[in-house]
């Protein structure tokens, strides 16, 4: 397996895909157009299938009527919605000290995200409960490198 995914040069990213109620670029040219044709929002909207508001806003981040460009702004919101997402335990200090704490105490993803009960309810570092997302409790080991735990008794 190893020497596959070395010789192809590791694991394919999952293809890139839009929500499903975003804007697509023929949409975005259709807007482009009828602002050049001097059509009003309303107008537009209402060729598009749209809410007004959708198109203003559309319009109104991205230069106006005067400057919106359909590609220039496809190609801003691609980039905008792969940013980079920051992992929420490095964000989050006191709860990777909290995750970090169970899981030397041999407390398992599941039991961290709170799935599986303990006896011993553990209060999150804001003092109302721990709350972990189940991906980031599922990526525990990847996102936070274990220090050597003392031996639990």
């Amino acid at each position: 397996m190893f020497t596959a995914l070395k010789h192809h040069g590791g694991i394919a990213p999952a293809p890139r895909k839009t929500r499903p109620g975003s804007l697509t670029l023929g949409k975005r040219e259709e807007i482009s157009r009828g602002l050049c044709a001097g059509h009003s929002y309303r107008a537009i909207a209402g060729l598009l299938g749209r809410a007004v508001s959708t198109i203003s806003r559309e319009v109104g981040n991205n230069g106006g009527r005067d400057l919106y460009q359909a590609t220039a702004v496809q190609e801003r919101a691609l980039d905008r919605a792969r940013r980079p997402k920051q992992c929420l335990l490095t964000a989050r200090p006191a709860l990777r000290q909290t995750v970090l704490t169970l899981l030397c105490e041999e407390w398992s993803p599941e039991q961290i995200v709170g799935d599986r009960p303990r006896t011993r309810p553990r209060p999150g570092p804001d003092g109302q409960g721990l709350h972990v997302p189940r991906k980031t409790a599922a990526h525990c080991d990847e996102a936070v490198p274990l220090p050597p735990c003392a031996p639990v008794r």
